[in-house]
């Protein structure tokens, strides 16, 4: 079975973190996609990166993972 989610990565690499996924991190973001806010709908990722966009003026967008068995593939 394959479980769709989305995440938000900015122009540089970065993904916005989920805080429980990084407790040390001083910055809501992260490099790993596996760290990353995973959003079950994508019109709501898709607004998220627009709010994003909006109020910081980097470029973002949304990066579609496909879970596999669990396992990212």
């Amino acid at each position: 079975m394959n479980i769709t989610r989305y995440l938000l990565k900015t122009a540089r690499g970065y993904f916005r973190a989920q805080n429980h996924m990084c407790p040390s991190a001083k910055t809501q973001w992260t490099r790993f996609a596996a760290e990353a806010h995973q959003w079950v709908d994508a019109d709501a990722c898709h607004s998220a990166c627009r709010r994003y966009t909006a109020t910081s003026g980097e470029g973002a967008s949304v990066v579609v993972h496909i879970l596999k068995h669990g396992n990212l593939v």
